[in-house]
């Protein structure tokens, strides 16, 4: 779309007046009597998708209710305001919308190589971002030893994926993957614990947090006998690809290796740009 929506926000005095909130998750009408038609119309073809992503991009002025304070310069707390809440069983996932999420951190100093990756991609092999577009967000080196900015100024990025509750290979899917494992392997990306897939976080270690083995360390210290330890930790420490079967490419529980991983009527290819890449395409 050539377009880029910037959310920007300003530090004001405390004693401003104002308690807006963000509503991005809680204005999404009530679809889920239509259960998967909304989403697998959507997802139907890339036409669809593309004008979907279109309307979208022209019509999106921020998700924010102005509580005391002007309409078109919201005032509120930053954690109500960057962040949007909603209450259990009001929520867009609750109303129908369902989606899947990957989410990439990469060193900020890095950003405009990705940023022409990206688009030579998209410009070899057209994809849309119907829901959020490519979300970008910024954030400061932390001190945390496993999250996604330890020790670099990072970039964040997150394509938020339309799925029907039984998962099929989107239109723009295989852009969507080859995006994810560039980022991963070629930009030493660091997958957001919560908002991934097991299969990203497979060759992740010491060469992506440079205190990861410092951190298991005092893991096995405060918990010697594995209490805590999940069957999920387990499979990363043991960088174990998971077994192939029937489709598990398009649920998310494998990078294909053979066509069949990819389901019916799709084959497991090379990345278009990113060679290095293994994606299913129909």
């Amino acid at each position: 779309q050539k377009k880029f929506v910037i959310d920007h926000h300003d530090k004001v005095s405390m004693n401003t007046p104002g308690e807006s909130e963000n509503i991005t998750w809680s204005t999404t009408p009530n679809l889920s009597w239509l259960g998967d038609l909304p989403v697998g119309t959507l997802n139907s073809s890339q036409i669809i998708q593309c004008t979907a992503e279109a309307a979208r991009v022209l019509t999106f002025a921020g998700t924010f209710n102005p509580i005391k304070s002007d309409i078109f310069a919201p005032v509120g707390l930053s954690h109500k305001m960057i962040a949007g809440t909603c209450e259990p069983g009001k929520c867009s996932w609750d109303n129908g919308i369902k989606t899947r999420t990957v989410e990439i951190g990469f060193a900020l100093d890095r950003v405009q190589e990705w940023i022409k990756d990206v688009r030579d991609l998209v410009k070899a092999r057209k994809a849309c971002f119907p829901i959020l577009g490519l979300y970008m967000r910024f954030s400061a080196a932390s001190k945390s030893a496993l999250g996604e900015a330890a020790g670099r100024d990072t970039v964040v990025f997150e394509i938020h994926v339309p799925q029907t509750s039984s998962p099929t290979l989107e239109p723009s899917s295989d852009v969507y993957d080859e995006i994810v494992q560039l980022t991963l392997s070629k930009y030493n990306g660091r997958p957001h614990w919560g908002k991934n897939s097991l299969p990203y976080f497979l060759n992740v270690g010491p060469d992506q947090f440079p205190e990861w083995n410092k951190f298991n360390r005092l893991r096995a210290e405060l918990d010697p006998e594995d209490v805590f330890k999940s069957p999920f930790w387990s499979q990363i420490e043991a960088h174990t690809r998971i077994a192939s079967s029937e489709g598990c490419a398009v649920s998310k529980h494998c990078i294909c290796a053979v066509d069949s991983d990819c389901g019916k009527d799709a084959k497991c290819v090379a990345g278009t740009l990113f060679k290095e890449a293994r994606v299913c395409r129909k």
